[in-house]
């Protein structure tokens, strides 16, 4: 499910005579910019692999304190797989991960591959 359709949904509220009222209503930021299609485009191995993080990433979460559990390696979150194996390269996120306001100015971004992990 692409994100801009979390902004999206029904709303309902009360009018101004009181009546309860369900509308649709659409995020002003659902609609995909150029540049970000552009750098999609260009970072597509970078956008499967931030899918695969956010898919499986609780997969690999730690959350056994006295690490009792055996817990497998997750193929899918390997950066390797998606040809991510450079950790010095930064990566333009600007389409790929949201890290600003809704509203705000969406221009590149550059983020390592550790920080996007």
């Amino acid at each position: 499910m692409p994100v801009r359709h979390i902004y999206s949904g029904l709303v309902t509220s009360r009018s101004r005579c009181g009546d309860l009222e369900t509308r649709w209503f659409v995020c002003a930021q659902c609609s995909d910019t150029p540049a970000q299609l552009k750098n999609r485009t260009e970072n597509a191995p970078l956008l499967r692999y931030v899918d695969s993080l956010r898919t499986h990433g609780h997969r690999a979460a730690r959350i056994d304190p006295l690490d009792l559990l055996q817990r497998e390696e997750v193929a899918a979150l390997n950066p390797a797989r998606y040809g991510l194996d450079d950790p010095a390269r930064t990566y333009d996120i600007n389409g790929i991960i949201w890290t600003r306001p809704v509203g705000e100015d969406s221009g590149p971004e550059h983020w390592p591959l550790e920080r996007i992990t």
